[in-house]
């Protein structure tokens, strides 16, 4: 998309052009052309209108990314934009087709007046879409060879792009400044041809080429197919995606083996010097004015005038073939038109086109009805597989936690129980033990006294049959700890550590069969468990 300020300070736009872009840092040389495609209003194939833009002209380059203020490309998002924007101190100069006149069809002129618009004006900008990065990363250092600052030095025509005759591939077209010389894209060749044919002085003549000069004849644009190696630091980039091949892009073949203009060299146009423009053809035709006219000049004008004849005769000859050709052609078309006359008229807008409508549209919506009926079948089967799927795993993790939770309530219920159960027959057993050893105590007492309460039935033999498994050897503990620690335990602990004894009675046997040292490390550990609460009742089969 290009957009520009016309002479009138309105805002105009278009996206009919393409932008070819050529630069060389190494070499300090560089060419930017816009073109527009046309068709001749009296026929032939694809012509081409361009604007070639030197860079000796260009005044600044600025890049940006921002999407264009009216775009006919309304799906392209913005940030896929990126915009170059030229202001430069000269009007780019226009390239048209030469000895032919410029009268495009129709429906093409909006392209010519495009093109004479922009090469009117001094800035413009071009937004471009759906470049790739490395392409953008190139772009955005375009501008930085423009700057004033750059070290190099300022950018050139390229000597070999420069001339359109290598940088595309085709014939002859001319190239001129609009800003020099009065162009309308209606007619704007015949005014050309007029400006030419008009006599000067030679002191108003212009000078010689130079980069910048308004006007030369050069070969005329398109796709070029030379190679260029690879480590060449160029930016080549065009934004035209399509070509022919076949067709010049002006309107003329390209000048394979054939003989090439009088006015051009032999030699390949490699630079601005071997070119020929309109300046060296009005500085010739003003010396021969002012030279005397001599039998051999008369000789060679009547030649070229004979030759001018000949080729006008040529093209009649070819011009009356043509229309022979033209006038076959309408006499068979008048003849198929007959011919059709005699046929059965279009049945369109018919009940029978109707019905056959109404039968596309039914196979249509059974087609749909199908097609929906088997998208809703497979999609139940799928979500059954899936709903199916996902209870199956539920199932399992629950399955498998409650197989955790479960096991681990009953290993603590059946712990609790077995621990309820050996306390309940332990404080059994303890008790009866206890009572029995009271029992044996008071009847050992009752007996040292020598003494029987009356109406009493305890007898030696009762007593000696009521003494319990271990008595002796808890009583000879028990007197020894009162006879030996009753210093060093306290009412309270000496309590303790004889309860203690009397729940264990292996305690009571390691005691009896340990030394003195040893006896006396045992009182003061129970001490300090008794103190400390540690011991309690029922601790030692806990």
């Amino acid at each position: 998309v290009v957009t520009w300020e016309d002479v009138n300070h309105q805002d105009q736009h278009t996206s009919d052009l393409y932008i070819d872009l050529y630069v060389d840092t190494a070499k300090q040389q560089a060419i930017f052309a816009l073109r527009g495609f046309f068709f001749f209003k009296s026929g032939g194939p694809k012509a081409h209108l361009s604007l070639l833009i030197y860079p000796e002209k260009i005044q600044s380059i600025k890049f940006a990314h921002n999407r264009p203020p009216v775009s006919p490309i309304n799906d392209v998002p913005g940030d896929s934009f990126v915009s170059l924007r030229f202001a430069m101190t000269q009007p780019p100069s226009l390239m048209v087709p030469k000895d032919r006149l410029l009268e495009p069809k129709r429906q093409y002129q909006a392209v010519a007046d495009t093109i004479a618009s922009i090469g009117s004006v001094k800035q413009f900008t071009i937004y471009l879409s759906d470049v790739s990065p490395d392409v953008q990363q190139e772009l955005t250092l375009i501008p930085s060879v423009f700057l004033s600052t750059y070290p190099f030095g300022r950018l050139q025509a390229d000597d070999k792009w420069a001339a359109p005759n290598d940088l595309y591939d085709y014939t002859f077209s001319q190239v001129i400044d609009l800003s020099q010389t009065a162009f309308d894209s209606k007619s704007g060749s015949k005014k050309l041809e007029e400006s030419e044919g008009l006599a000067v002085d030679e002191d108003a003549v212009a000078p010689p080429y130079s980069p910048g000069d308004s006007q030369r004849t050069v070969q005329s644009i398109g796709p070029s197919s030379r190679k260029r190696q690879a480590s060449e630091p160029l930016i080549p980039y065009t934004t035209e995606k399509h070509s022919d091949a076949g067709s010049s892009i002006l309107g003329y073949e390209t000048l394979r083996n054939g003989s090439r203009p009088p006015d051009t060299k032999t030699v390949g146009l490699a630079s601005p010097v071997h070119l020929s423009t309109p300046s060296d053809h009005k500085r010739q035709r003003t010396t021969e004015l002012h030279s005397p006219m001599t039998n051999a000049d008369i000789v060679s004008a009547l030649r070229r005038v004979f030759a001018y004849n000949a080729s006008l005769s040529n093209r009649i000859a070819q011009l009356e073939s043509r229309l022979e050709t033209c006038s076959s052609r309408l006499e068979s078309l008048a003849t198929e038109l007959v011919a059709a006359a005699d046929r059965t008229p279009c049945r369109y807008d018919t009940e029978e086109a109707e019905h056959v409508f109404g039968q596309i549209d039914h196979r249509i919506e059974d087609g749909i009805h199908d097609v929906r009926h088997e998208l809703e079948e497979t999609f139940k089967v799928e979500a059954e597989e899936r709903v199916a799927e996902e209870v199956k795993l539920q199932h399992e993790e629950l399955r498998e936690k409650l197989e955790v939770d479960w096991t681990e309530d009953v290993r603590r219920t059946i712990v609790q129980e077995i621990a309820s159960e050996v306390e309940e027959k332990t404080t059994k057993e303890v008790l009866k033990g206890i009572a029995e050893a009271l029992s044996a105590y008071h009847a050992s007492q009752a007996n040292q006294d020598g003494s029987l309460r009356l109406g009493s039935s305890y007898t030696p033999s009762k007593a000696s049959a009521a003494t319990l498994p271990g008595e002796t050897a808890l009583r000879e503990a028990v007197e020894d700890i009162q006879s030996k620690y009753k210093d060093l335990l306290t009412g309270e602990e000496m309590i303790g550590v004889l309860d203690f004894l009397e729940e264990s009675p292996l305690t009571v046997v390691k005691y009896n069969a340990c030394g003195e040292n040893t006896r006396r490390a045992y009182v003061m550990k129970w001490k300090a468990e008794v103190s400390g609460g540690v011991l309690s009742r029922r601790t030692w089969y806990r």
